[in-house]
């Protein structure tokens, strides 16, 4: 089984209502429009996690691509993951992925996803 450690970028890039849109770079390069749910001091299930570059791996027992070493009070904060999603409700403190992004939602979330893991893995490889 692969497990390769993957470097993601978290970008926030607008403040909405109920919830915060950004952008994902992988290796320098954006793939997709983020949306988190607002930020409330990284607290697990109810809080965004703070910007910044992350290493992620696949979980194949979600399939979904996990995210690492997240410091909180407290410690590190586990079981973070990006998956598709459109509204801040589907998010508990996780990162939901579009290809376009509007208020309080992404669009085409699948399609993002595809996107996200083709820029991890590649064409030819992948989970």
């Amino acid at each position: 089984m692969d497990t390769k450690m993957t470097i993601i970028r978290v970008e926030r890039t607008h403040r909405f209502s109920k919830s915060l849109g950004g952008k994902l770079y992988v290796d320098g390069s954006f793939v997709c429009h983020t949306l988190e749910i607002p930020w409330r001091w990284n607290k697990k299930n109810v809080s965004c996690i703070p910007p910044g570059r992350y290493t992620c791996f696949w979980r194949y027992d979600r399939g979904r691509v996990q995210v690492e070493n997240i410091l909180c009070p407290g410690g590190m904060r586990v079981g973070v993951q990006i998956h598709a999603g459109n509204v801040p409700a589907e998010s508990t403190g996780c990162i939901l992925v579009g290809t376009l992004l509007l208020d309080n939602k992404v669009q085409h979330s699948k399609d993002a996803m595809a996107l996200l893991e083709r820029a991890i893995w590649g064409t030819e490889l992948g989970p």
